[in-house]
């Protein structure tokens, strides 16, 4: 009997690092729930999807701002309707304002 595919759960995927990420992912074998604000994001998906087949076309997505419970319980709901179970989480996304050293960096910047 085959193991069931893992699905990973990846915030900020539609910039660089993400996008390289989620195609990283998608080589291993996993599926991938990828979250963003950004518009591009539908078009990040498709290209994991067609470009990684060994995930099976695995790649769901969903917009949505991590700072909005609301919004990420939603993209969560949808991503687990569209994948399946979700099995863990790479939290990539984020920005900052103020570019500091991290040591110099606020608490309420970071």
């Amino acid at each position: 009997m085959a193991e069931p595919r893992r699905n990973i759960v990846l915030t900020g995927a539609a910039g660089g690092i993400g996008r390289a990420i989620a195609g990283q992912l998608a080589r291993l074998g996993f599926g991938g729930g990828l979250i963003d604000l950004a518009p591009t994001l539908a078009a990040v998906a498709e290209e994991v999807a067609a470009d990684e087949p060994r995930n099976g076309g695995a790649v769901a997505w969903a917009r949505g701002d991590l700072s909005d419970g609301a919004q990420i319980a939603q993209a969560l709901e949808h991503l687990a309707a569209t994948l399946g179970n979700l099995d863990g989480l790479v939290n990539n996304a984020g920005i900052t304002a103020n570019i500091a050293p991290l040591v110099r960096m606020q608490p309420d910047k970071w």
